[in-house]
């Protein structure tokens, strides 16, 4: 019939445009809602807290992170959501209606544990953020779960654990390594862009002069570039390291560091006796214990491990008294040990065995749930470990020491 094909290539147009319209309409939708995350997030600002929004995903060129916010309880990556129905949590389930939205979960806890590597293992709590004019307050595992109402008290409740110079070294670390997610070129290149263009003397919208012999701009953009890029990682560095340092732990009085005099070996605790910390600014009342020390066997090649040496591993456990959600991890917690020769012995994470036995670089514990695994040491031959130990808490003097029978 006459006409039959323009009018199905109308109704497929149509039906494109449709389509279309329904994917504007879901993105305006989830620009509201981060924008209305990030209006809840504002009122933090007074109390110390630092906001990011709208930044790139570690490691990734095409997704983003919503917002992240910095302050006195901790780091938290924060997905924000606007979604329509009922959304409940039912047993550390999520549920969009009748419909289980794991999916979101995981890629919540995903971005969070991005952004704790890039702080070199200071951990990062995942948030899911609701648009709603009703609170929503619950947990799906680690992943804390909120509305927009009560996103504000959620953080401000959490026990403090980064004073506001900590605040301030974290906050510099993201500023310098989360460029805008609305800028397709990473900072590296937008400083090699800008790098090319003074040598050449253009202005951005100018075409650059072409030259007979293009090899000596080139050399110059190329050498610019390249040590601005440095220059940039050595800024980053030294801030991850200004960081740690700061975060560093003060032993309690009478105690002293490893390779000088020791504590009263008297008082002592034994490995494998449970010691029980009272809560303090930094952690919940929490419950450790070193109870046990073996020598490894390993197979293959085992990395970083100097000739004369040998791997010794401790295993620890991690108890969470408390009524709220503990984060853990370096340094929150740092592990040490002293050997007989006088020598602290070498922590790290060497290929002795296998991710499942040791106790992993950054973890959260819930109120009452415990955390077991083995810590990692290099101690030189014909030597073994006299005493172990673990300190909790930034700069809270929290450390519990046993002697190795």
């Amino acid at each position: 019939m006459a006409g039959d094909s323009a009018r199905d290539v109308a109704r497929r147009q149509r039906e494109k445009a449709a389509r279309l319209e329904r994917s504007a309409q879901m993105w305006e939708r989830g620009a509201d809602g981060e924008a209305a995350t990030a209006a809840a997030l504002d009122g933090l600002k007074a109390h110390g807290w630092t906001t990011f929004h709208d930044v790139r995903w570690p490691g990734r060129q095409r997704a983003n992170i919503d917002h992240i916010a910095v302050g006195p309880g901790g780091v938290f990556v924060i997905d924000s959501k606007n979604w329509s129905g009922d959304v409940r949590v039912v047993g550390e389930v999520l549920y969009q209606g009748s419909n289980h939205r794991e999916r979101e979960v995981a890629a919540a806890a995903e971005a969070a544990l991005a952004v704790t590597q890039l702080l070199q293992g200071l951990p990062a709590t995942p948030v899911l953020c609701f648009v709603r004019p009703e609170p929503i307050e619950g947990w799906v595992r680690d992943v804390m779960v909120c509305s927009t109402v009560n996103l504000p008290a959620m953080l401000a409740g959490r026990p403090p654990i980064l004073g506001p110079e900590s605040i301030g070294r974290v906050a510099s670390i993201l500023q310098w390594q989360l460029s805008s997610a609305s800028h397709p070129t990473s900072d590296r290149s937008a400083r090699s862009n800008r790098a090319a263009r003074q040598v050449r003397h253009v202005q951005p919208t100018q075409r650059p002069v072409r030259v007979r012999k293009k090899r000596v701009p080139r050399l110059l953009t190329v050498g610019c570039a390249t040590l601005l890029g440095l220059f940039g990682l050595a800024i980053a560095a030294a801030f991850i390291v200004a960081l740690i340092g700061s975060m560093g732990h003060a032993v309690r009085s009478g105690v002293a560091h490893e390779g000088g005099a020791g504590a009263d070996a008297s008082s002592a605790p034994v490995l494998g006796d449970v010691e029980r910390l009272p809560a303090s600014t930094t952690h919940p009342p929490v419950q450790v214990r070193a109870d046990k020390v073996t020598r490894l066997r390993y197979s293959g090649p085992a990395y970083g491990i100097a000739q004369g040496r040998h791997l010794v591993g401790v295993r620890y456990r991690i108890r969470n008294e408390g009524k709220q959600m503990w984060g853990a991890g370096p340094p929150y917690l740092r592990f040490s040990a002293l050997a007989s020769d006088g020598q602290p012995a070498q922590p790290g994470n060497y290929a002795a065995l296998s991710a499942s036995k040791i106790l992993p670089a950054a973890f959260n514990l819930r109120p009452g749930a415990s955390r077991q695994g083995v810590v990692v040491f290099s101690v030189a031959d014909g030597a073994k470990l006299v005493r172990v130990s673990v300190d909790l808490g930034y700069g809270s003097g929290d450390r519990v020491e046993w002697l190795v029978p």
